[in-house]
């Protein structure tokens, strides 16, 4: 309490001085520019002055001249009549005449009147300037007002890491308060765990900002209070949830939540749309709970097409796709719309043999990675995935030397870690924790900040692109292989959804046939409910998979339904021995036909 008290009277006194020099600084100016003005009228005045009583002596000179001429000639005559003969008058009286004649007109050239005004005046107007000296300046107390101050923070803290508000304090007015010394607290609320509060640590950075630091240490929603001077700021109080840090080493399965053929990159918006590339030639927008939102694109070169695009990035309403089989990026809104583009096949800078990945730094800048170029000492050996880690570095999935290889913000090289077999994607954590999945691997391996291997999650089906959701940090594997977009949410499994019906399901990749097929659905599921060819037509209707393909789900229906082991491939590997020993005939392995078992 008397911290407070004492920089409240720091701030009055700071303030005050402060005030002292301008109000000096203001005057001072204003005696200065005062005596410049006075020496600048002093200096025309002289300088008119000096003008006017040249020209008066001139004109005077000349009139005085005249007047001498006149009077020269004048006595030149009384002379002549006085001393000369009359034949001498005679004889010189032409020439008297001649000369007065010349100077009378010469003097009517010069003008008898002075040709310049002797009258100097000045106009000052010093009324209205004393009238608006005496109205110069003004003190003005203002002070912060609560309900006019921001402040900004992510929405999302984890336990045990620092978590930091930023403060800007405003007048009423709205206009940013350039001082410190406001009382300013932060907190954290649990709403569970008994009302748990964590205070925060204020640092005034004593130009009106101010950092909040806290650190949770429960998971579970928050509330976060900002105050100044005892009263909230703007919004506050404000939803906060807090989550544990993740522990990578608990990931095992995941979640099936979307299924699309052929999906090769996943990007999520900030808004928890998911963007699914598609070796189909399409970008697919699913919502959160991955119904189908929109379709952008189709096969072809044109705008807008797309050719096995293999890349995207998103930032705000800006979506940029790298378009490998176009040898281009091409920039849209997020909606669809075709912007710009940039690109094309050769092997000068700025063009591609094929783009693979794309995104945006802090800067604005796009980073592109291009399949099967490389240069200088650290030759990539067809580079594919991208990622930034906290400091900016660009981490690179290189396939070809199944390595990640990691670069400075300017393209430094910094250092390689990892031994993944075939990478293709990678995602990095706000904490360095980096997730690569391992096409020829058919798994997901979780390094370290210092490249460490930590964890590996298999039983993925030549998985391709990943990506974290920007708001909860959940993992997202396009699984080329089973046609699926998986997402992991902690401890879960896959599920398929048929007719409504939700199916535990293991995990396995399964094409059935027409004999499996028969006794899938002589069999009832684990959950006693039959399935039905209706079911199966809700399924290809939902999943938008057209026949004759057969979701990967329905071969783990039939798993649940008993199918005997020699009718799948569990994601590459065998099952058991007996399994392929008895898998191999052609009639075994033909796919089902829809419209002909099903009358689709």
């Amino acid at each position: 309490m008397h911290t407070i008290w004492f920089i409240h009277y720091s701030t009055v006194e700071i303030s005050s001085r402060n005030a002292f020099l301008a109000i000096n600084q203001a005057f001072e100016i204003l005696q200065q520019t005062l005596e410049e003005r006075k020496k600048t009228l002093l200096s025309e005045l002289e300088a008119i002055s000096l003008s006017k009583t040249t020209a008066l002596t001139l004109q005077k000179e000349q009139f005085e001249k005249m007047v001498g001429d006149i009077g020269h000639y004048t006595d030149m005559a009384s002379q002549i009549l006085q001393t000369h003969t009359d034949h001498e008058i005679v004889a010189l009286g032409g020439l008297i005449p001649t000369e007065l004649q010349a100077t009378l007109k010469r003097v009517q050239t010069i003008s008898l009147t002075p040709n310049q005004h002797s009258n100097i005046s000045v106009s000052l107007k010093t009324d209205d300037l004393v009238r608006q000296l005496s109205k110069l300046g003004e003190i003005i107390v203002f002070f912060p007002s609560p309900s006019s101050c921001t402040w900004m923070s992510t929405s999302v803290a984890k336990v045990g890491t620092r978590y930091h508000v930023k403060v800007q304090s405003k007048t009423s007015k709205g206009e940013e308060y350039p001082h410190g010394g406001v009382e300013v607290k932060g907190e954290m609320r649990s709403k569970t765990h008994n009302g748990a509060v964590v205070y925060g640590e204020v640092e005034d950075h004593r130009d009106g900002t101010y950092t909040i630091t806290l650190t949770p240490q429960t998971a579970g929603p928050h509330q976060l209070l900002v105050t100044m001077d005892g009263q909230h700021v703007q919004n506050s109080p404000n939803d906060l949830d807090v989550r544990s840090k993740r522990d990578y080493h608990t990931l095992c399965n995941a979640q099936q939540v979307i299924q699309c053929n052929r999906p090769s990159c996943v990007a999520i918006h900030d808004n928890g749309d998911i963007y699914v590339g598609s070796g189909y030639h399409r970008i697919y927008v699913f919502g959160q709970t991955g119904q189908l939102k929109n379709t952008i694109g189709s096969m072809g070169s044109g705008d807008g097409q797309f050719s096995s695009p293999c890349g995207i990035s998103t930032k705000g309403d800006v979506l940029y796709v790298a378009d490998g089989g176009n040898c281009r990026v091409q920039k849209l809104t997020s909606s669809g719309k075709f912007l710009h583009k940039f690109g094309q096949q050769e092997s000068g800078q700025g063009q591609f043999n094929w783009p693979s990945a794309v995104i945006i730094d802090s800067n604005n800048k796009l980073i592109v990675s291009d399949y099967g170029k490389g240069s200088g000492n650290h030759r990539f050996q067809s580079p594919w995935g991208l990622a930034l880690d906290p400091q900016g570095n660009i981490h690179v999935a290189a396939q070809g030397s199944n390595s990640i290889k990691v670069f400075s913000k300017e393209g430094v090289y910094v250092r390689m870690y990892g031994d993944p077999n075939c990478p293709i994607g990678i995602a990095i954590d706000d904490e360095g924790y980096s997730l690569v999945s391992e096409n020829s691997g058919d798994c997901l391996s979780i390094y370290d900040p210092e490249g460490n291997k930590i964890h590996t999650v298999g039983n993925l089906k030549d998985p391709w692109g990943t990506a974290l959701d920007p708001r909860d940090g959940s993992v997202f594997i396009a699984n080329y292989g089973a046609n699926t977009v998986l997402k992991e949410e902690g401890t879960i499994f896959f599920v398929k959804m048929c007719g409504g019906l939700k199916y535990n399901v293991g995990i396995c990749s399964f094409k059935p046939t027409t004999e499996g097929l028969k006794r899938m659905l002589a069999k009832p599921m684990v959950r006693k409910e039959p399935v039905t060819a209706d079911m199966l037509k809700a399924m290809v209707e939902a999943t938008g998979q057209e026949p004759p393909f057969l979701p990967a789900g329905d071969a783990i229906a039939a798993a649940n339904a008993g199918v005997q082991d020699t009718l799948f491939k569990r994601h590459g590997c065998w099952k058991s021995e007996s399994a392929k020993d008895g898998y191999g005939k052609d009639s075994v392995q033909r796919w089902l036909e829809f419209s002909k078992d099903l009358g689709i």
